[in-house]
């Protein structure tokens, strides 16, 4: 056999395959004729999502003749379904919400005195995430003047942000300073003193107030 009739069979016998593989497409298509980009598409929770923009292709069908049926709750994590139709054909896939990224954490330092129990919030100044957010130390505060503390913010779905920042310990030798208004009271009343009274201290950010009212007498007296 010469080259060139090896040439030639090998030619139609390519076509021959190209044609058949043609044909079988053709007929796939036909049957399944929604073509989808993932069967397992992911979404970022409180993030929008589209289930349209999974449909690569429809064969033999406008893109509008797709009806799209879920119950996709973006706000939830989880596994959600999604159909498209055409007529009598159906195919599924399924939707994973989930909390893929880390609490947004942004942290100060703090300043205080040897006795505060102190806790990771008094150094946060501000935190955001999708989910409720965990604060807590990397490891535990002593009784050092100076120290470098890591804060972790674990969000409810265990993505979880670290920075450090610094803690200063200091011997409290201020007194608290009492600033307050004359106060004026209706007769008979029970009035609240403390909401009359402003107590700021250099190192506690929360004095403790005590007050003595026992000598006030706000009662009407009876002739």
């Amino acid at each position: 056999m010469t080259n060139k009739k090896r040439k030639d069979t090998f030619g139609n016998g390519l076509i021959a395959f190209l044609f058949i593989c043609m044909i079988f497409l053709m007929g796939y298509a036909f049957k399944n004729p929604i073509l989808l980009y993932s069967t397992n598409p992911e979404v970022e929770i409180n993030h929008e999502y589209d289930p349209k923009t999974n449909i690569q292709q429809v064969f033999y069908h406008s893109d509008s003749s797709v009806q799209v049926s879920s119950d996709i709750d973006t706000k939830r994590v989880g596994n959600y379904t999604v159909t498209y139709q055409i007529k009598d054909y159906k195919k599924t896939c399924t939707v994973s919400v989930k909390d893929t990224k880390a609490p947004k954490l942004k942290v100060k330092t703090y300043t205080t005195d040897l006795k505060e129990d102190v806790k990771p919030n008094s150094f946060v100044e501000s935190v955001e995430d999708d989910s409720k957010v965990t604060l807590s130390f990397k490891n535990k505060v002593t009784k050092d003047e100076k120290q470098t503390v890591t804060i972790i913010a674990k969000d409810a779905y265990g993505n979880c942000t670290m920075k450090d920042t610094t803690l200063t310990l200091k011997i409290d030798t201020e007194k608290p300073v009492i600033s307050t208004d004359p106060i004026h009271v209706y007769t008979d009343s029970k009035p609240n003193y403390k909401s009359y009274i402003e107590v700021t201290d250099n190192l506690d950010l929360n004095p403790k107030i005590k007050i003595d009212s026992s000598k006030v007498k706000t009662k009407r007296r009876h002739l």
